[in-house]
């Protein structure tokens, strides 16, 4: 099943319309339709919203699980991703990493320059306290 087939299959199955699924994402309802039909893909956070929305993983919503309740949110993941003073950078340099990986596919361009800048100031943060 495509991402489209499935953002429409999950609607469905709450009984929502195109109209309604967007006012509750707040979006519009021709986003939520060039989504179903395939002409675009929602950025990140939206596919956040909707996994919320549906009570489904971002992971069976982008097609990389046929298990609706698979793994954890993306959402809860992310919450294990802000770094303590304490932590060591080399280690959460590396699971930053791993962690974009898994999603890079799903997410969109303006997706990942956010992520890149937040990654770059939180690095330049952390080398002037080592300065210090």
């Amino acid at each position: 099943m495509t991402v489209s087939e499935r953002l429409k299959s999950e609607r469905n199955r709450l009984g929502l319309t195109q109209e309604q699924l967007a006012n509750r994402l707040g979006t519009s309802r021709s986003n939520v339709a060039n989504w179903e039909s395939g002409q675009n893909r929602p950025g990140i956070e939206m596919f956040i919203k909707c996994s919320d929305l549906f009570g489904c993983t971002v992971e069976y919503l982008t097609g990389y699980s046929d298990n609706r309740n698979v793994g954890v949110p993306v959402n809860e993941q992310f919450d294990d991703y802000d770094i303590p003073e304490n932590k060591d950078w080399n280690k959460w340099d590396f699971e930053f990493e791993m962690l974009f990986q898994k999603y890079k596919d799903i997410l969109t361009d303006d997706d990942k320059e956010y992520i890149k800048f937040i990654f770059e100031r939180r690095k330049k943060e952390l080398e002037n306290k080592k300065e210090d």
